[in-house]
């Protein structure tokens, strides 16, 4: 297993295994569109500057919050002015 420097590459390597994937960002991607996965997703931030949203509640990121984000639950993060958001993303395949 390799950990994996970008949510893409985090995302191919999970379908490819068909297990999990781990990948540790460090650098503000810029914002996605709202989307689901056919996996599970934990979101570990280490230091806030993005807002999570979900159904349409924003959620400002702290350290250390955590997130589960279910199967083809939609949700996306919008930057924070300014600041450097560090965090791991684990993405599991719901039989694994």
């Amino acid at each position: 297993m390799h950990l994996q420097r970008s949510c893409a590459c985090s995302e191919e390597a999970c379908i490819e295994t068909d297990r999990f994937s781990i990948a540790y960002l460090e650098h503000n991607e810029p914002p996605r569109q709202m989307h689901t996965h056919n996996w599970l997703e934990l979101y570990f931030c280490l230091s806030g500057g993005r807002h999570f949203v979900m159904d349409d509640t924003v959620y400002p990121l702290a350290d250390n919050d955590l997130f589960i984000i279910n199967q083809f639950e939609p949700h996306r993060t919008e930057p924070a002015a300014g600041q450097v958001h560090q965090r791991f993303v684990l993405s599991i395949m719901p039989h694994f």
